[in-house]
């Protein structure tokens, strides 16, 4: 069956990496430079749809919370151990990237070449869809009307993933320095594969010029 949402748009490959969101109702795909949005916001992801940022919000500071008693031991855990094959996450990830491409989030996932790999841990899959959520935004396109909850529960589920990431990553630097270099040059290939570094200085450059280009006080916007 066809998603009743509307198609997504094309997807920036350069920037996406083949690991999709937790969102399984939403449909989104990662805008690309051209007649849409300036280049400095080409990273930027475009949802086609409303999705429950309520509970979206609630499971990213859950997993923070389990995280932060014993962060080390948890994340060693993640880093180590693969989704099981016949997880649902692993379909859901496949139909969330065959949806980034445009493809849809319905359908066949074999044919569409989009199936995901199943040595996966689940390191990467907390931190790819940490990347995706918070680089998300509403399509605002006139196919429905936003409100203003819906727009700051979606800026919610930014912070918070941000805020997990941080968790994550500030653990990492930690346990690259105390491991060996096995555990290391993987930490760094995953991280690599991710486009982590690329993504967030995408990010960074899209706030810093957003905000250069706001009037300041006493100025006529």
């Amino acid at each position: 069956m066809d998603s009743p949402l509307p198609s997504p748009l094309p997807s920036n490959k350069n920037l996406d990496s083949p690991l999709p969101s937790n969102k399984n109702v939403s449909l989104r795909a990662s805008s690309s430079a051209g007649n849409y949005v300036e280049s400095t916001h080409a990273h930027v992801l475009l949802y086609c749809g409303v999705y429950d940022s309520a509970r979206t919000q609630y499971a990213l500071q859950t997993i923070r919370n389990m995280i932060l008693p014993n962060s080390r031991a948890f994340l060693c855990a993640a880093a180590t151990t693969a989704v099981t094959p016949r997880s649902p996450i692993l379909k859901l990830l496949a139909r969330h990237r065959k949806c980034l491409f445009g493809r849809g989030f319905h359908g066949d996932i074999e044919s569409s070449g989009m199936t995901y790999s199943r040595s996966s841990m689940y390191l990467e899959v907390l931190i790819s869809v940490c990347l995706y959520d918070i680089r998300s935004y509403y399509l605002n396109l006139g196919q429905a009307r936003l409100t203003l909850e819906e727009i700051a529960g979606n800026r919610q589920v930014q912070i918070a993933s941000v805020e997990l990431l941080s968790v994550i990553l500030s653990e990492l630097a930690g346990i690259v320095r105390d491991s060996g270099k096995g555990l290391s040059c993987y930490l760094a290939d995953l991280l690599a594969r991710l486009k982590l570094q690329k993504i967030i200085l995408h990010c960074i450059l899209a706030s810093v010029t957003s905000a250069s280009k706001k009037p300041g006080p006493g100025t006529n916007s």
